[in-house]
This record gives structure tokens, C-alpha cells and sequence, in this order.
């Protein structure tokens, strides 16, 4: 599915596979294992949000209403039924991501040339030059622009591709994951990172509106909203059915004679 948030693509960089004659530096994208047959990194299914987002965000107005409420004299007693059927909202979103199996990693397999993905318990094994692959870009409260670059799939004819955020952050830095991403594909080998560190800090790459108002409202937003952001990614995360790959991924990838020396 697309993904929810209001973002805007800003290039495609593949079909047709593009590269941009970028080096990677010191961001890499978030690895979890690397070797000369697969690479594996951590990945974003915007779809698996949906229950924590709306557990947290019910959560937060049930709180805050019950603290406003005891607050001017209430009691447990005082509060309707209704109110004690909505509060039960939030703990059974959360147990139906806990009954959930959690996605597995991105998989890239040099020896293959293939982008595996699992999502659903289904396998999809898309050739890496056939890969759906785009950098987006949404802008926080305090106006600060945020990149992400995402990989697609189509999960039938008739269903919009599922992107997976795979790294991003600058609008640079994604565009030099995407290369790091090649690069690997193509060598199968470590991946050389420039030496300089890419700054961070430029205002062009940054795009934030530069006003006292802009800067408070970026503290405003680092107080309330990241927070319930790592929450929420946490949630996503947790699962009470453990997931691994199939065995004919493990075969191709674990199981690999070159991995076997």
C-alpha cells in the first residue's frame, strides 16, 4: 500500500535503475548484516503502523480527558460505561500487532541479483533491476524536511506497489544509501564510505524555515511528538508469532557454499 503519511515523491530512481555517480560517507544505510552473498537491512512497513499510531493517539486522548476530569473532582464511578468501552480501545490495538507477525527484514541477495521481502507471510522476489525504488520527502510541524528512500513491490495486478523505507534522513543521504545499495549489488564486496562526513547542517539540505517561530516549534515538537513516535515504532515492532525466512531464502543466503568456508 502507499505509503500513509502525506509525503511527495521527488525522484524515481528505478525501473528504469538509475545511478547517480554518488560515493557512500559515514551514513550508512541501517545494516543489520552484510557479507559477500546477501545484505540485510532494517525496514519500515508504513502498513504495520497502522494499530500502534491509533493506539497511541486514543491512549493520549483518554489520558488527557481522565486527568482533566479527576482533575476538577471526578471519581472512577463517575465515568460512563462508554468511557470505559473507548479506553479499551488502545490495549486491544496493541494485541492485535502482538497477534501479528512482524515483517522481516529486507533482504538483498548479490548472488541472485534479487530484493527479497516477506510481508503477509508471503515470500516476493523481485530481480534487482526490476526493483520500485523512489526518494520522498514530508515536512515535520517545525518545517524541517525529512527524505526517505523506499523500496516497492507489487503484491498482484489489481493492489498498489507496499513501500519500505529503507534509510533516508537528508535529501543527500538518501540518495547516497540508494548508491551504497548498488554499489553493493554490483560487487558483492564491503562498500568504500568517503572519509568526509557530509554536514548535516546545511540549511539548504535541512529546508526548515529559519524564525524564532520555526525553532520553537521544532523544540515543541522534539518534547511531544518524537517520543510518541519511538513509541509507536517500538509497538510495531513487537510481535507474539516470531517470524524466519523460508527455507529456500536460507538456503540461498545462510546456507551459501561461500559462507560455508
Amino acid at each position: 500500500m502507499p505509503k500513509k503519511d502525506k509525503a511527495t515523491v521527488i525522484k524515481v530512481l528505478s525501473p528504469p535503475l538509475q545511478r547517480l555517480g554518488l560515493k557512500p560517507d559515514i551514513h550508512t544505510p541501517p545494516i543489520l548484516r552484510e557479507n559477500e552473498v546477501f545484505l540485510e537491512v532494517n525496514s519500515h512497513y508504513g502498513d504495520r503502523d497502522t494499530f500502534p499510531q491509533f493506539a497511541v493517539l486514543f491512549f493520549m486522548i483518554i489520558l488527557s480527558f481522565f486527568a482533566f476530569v479527576t482533575w476538577h473532582g471526578a471519581t472512577l464511578s463517575d465515568f460512563p460505561p462508554a468511557f470505559w468501552v473507548f479506553a479499551s480501545i488502545p490495549p486491544l490495538m496493541v494485541l492485535g500487532t502482538l497477534l501479528t507477525r512482524a515483517p522481516l527484514p529486507l533482504r538483498l541477495n548479490h548472488q541472485t541479483q534479487e530484493a527479497c521481502f516477506y510481508h503477509g507471510g508471503k515470500l516476493y522476489r523481485i530481480p534487482w533491476q526490476q526493483i520500485l525504488a523512489r526518494v520522498t520527502v514530508m515536512y515535520t510541524p517545525a518545517a524541517t524536511a525529512v527524505y526517505s528512500l523506499d523500496f516497492g513491490f507489487f503484491r498482484g495486478e489489481d493492489n498498489p506497489p507496499l513501500w519500505v523505507a529503507v534509510g533516508g534522513g537528508l535529501e543527500e543521504i538518501a540518495y547516497r544509501h540508494w548508491e551504497y545499495f548498488c554499489i553493493y549489488m554490483e560487487s558483492g564486496t564491503p562498500v568504500p564510505l568517503l572519509e568526509e562526513v557530509l554536514d548535516v547542517d546545511k540549511s539548504a539540505a535541512r529546508k526548515s524555515y529559519e524564525s524564532p517561530f520555526g525553532s520553537f516549534l521544532g523544540v515543541v515538537t522534539g518534547i511531544f511528538v518524537w517520543p510518541l513516535r519511538y513509541l509507536e515504532n517500538k509497538l510495531a515492532k513487537l510481535s507474539l508469532r516470531p517470524n524466519r525466512w523460508p527455507q529456500e531464502i536460507i538456503d540461498l543466503c545462510e546456507n551459501h557454499p561461500l559462507l560455508k568456508k
